[in-house]
């Protein structure tokens, strides 16, 4: 659990500092992630939103 932690702080560290290939493939993965969150967020919503203007 703590190992994982200290990856991921790792791999944010190299989003910000470096400019390097492999900054940029991190920051492409971590933007591809958002991405998906907020897709299913806003699938949630939009379930949530359906089901209640059902009533």
């Amino acid at each position: 659990m703590v190992e994982m932690y200290h990856i991921d702080l790792g791999i944010r560290a190299n989003q910000l500092y470096s400019n390097g290939m492999y900054g940029k493939l991190t920051a492409k993965s971590h933007q591809l992630n958002t991405m998906l969150k907020f897709n299913v967020s806003a699938w949630k919503r939009f379930l949530f939103l359906s089901f209640v203007l059902k009533f």
